[in-house]
């Protein structure tokens, strides 16, 4: 798929842009004349809508200390990229021997991210070219369930910390089935560095932190160390 970047437009321009943008991804009504799509708008969509970037992931509730800043965020990450989502794929199952409940299957998907800029931090030796993001609890652990959530092209800025190997844990009794899980071998695996660490680029000019639900409107570089955006 080719990769469509945003220019961060905004006023009447934006809004031109955008409903072309949903256009695209068959999530508005049909352009009018002075609106027709070009050859490259009736490709795949690059971005999806906040709403939908949203959906998969509302349930969950965090307790946590939020950061007011990227700045602030930062300091609690190993590393921070921007790229391009790639794909998602099925993740790692988490054991809880405690309990009752048959293990089923996956229990997090793992986002791909390409076209990576390590902005803070270093990328492993022979990285890939690509980063893997585990996302826990998550609604559904079907990949096919993101298609619309977390479509390949979207612009991602993502603050990261290592996942842990998959060994049992003495302090919860948990443990993980198939810890090689979603990516090649040799390749690391990353948590978010908290639910503010996942900021991904909406069709409608917003940026969209979907672990916790904020959205905000601005550039997804805006979402970089050094610059203002924060999911709050």
């Amino acid at each position: 798929m080719a990769t469509r970047t945003s220019q961060c437009v905004t006023g009447a321009a934006g809004a031109a842009a955008a409903a072309l943008l949903l256009v695209a991804c068959g999530a508005g009504p049909a352009p009018s004349a002075g609106l027709a799509l070009s050859a490259q708008d009736r490709e795949p969509c690059a971005f999806s809508t906040t709403a939908a970037t949203l959906e998969p992931f509302r349930g969950p509730v965090y307790d946590y200390n939020p950061s007011r800043s990227p700045d602030e965020l930062a300091q609690h990450s190993r590393l921070i990229v921007s790229g391009t989502i790639s794909a998602v794929r099925a993740g790692r199952t988490t054991v809880y021997p405690a309990s009752s409940a048959e293990n089923s299957g996956p229990t997090s998907i793992v986002l791909v991210i390409t076209d990576v800029t390590a902005v803070r931090g270093q990328l492993q030796e022979r990285n890939d070219g690509n980063v893997y993001l585990e996302l826990r609890g998550t609604q559904h652990p079907d990949p096919a369930s993101y298609s619309r959530a977390l479509p390949a092209g979207a612009g991602v800025v993502a603050y990261l910390v290592p996942a842990s190997d998959g060994e049992p844990d003495a302090r919860t009794d948990v443990s993980i089935a198939n810890p090689a899980a979603g990516r090649p071998a040799g390749q690391a695996l990353y948590l978010p560095a908290g639910p503010q660490g996942l900021a991904i680029e909406a069709a409608e000019g917003n940026v969209v932190w979907p672990l916790i639900g904020a959205q905000a409107p601005g550039c997804i570089a805006d979402a970089l160390p050094g610059g203002h955006l924060i999911g709050q």
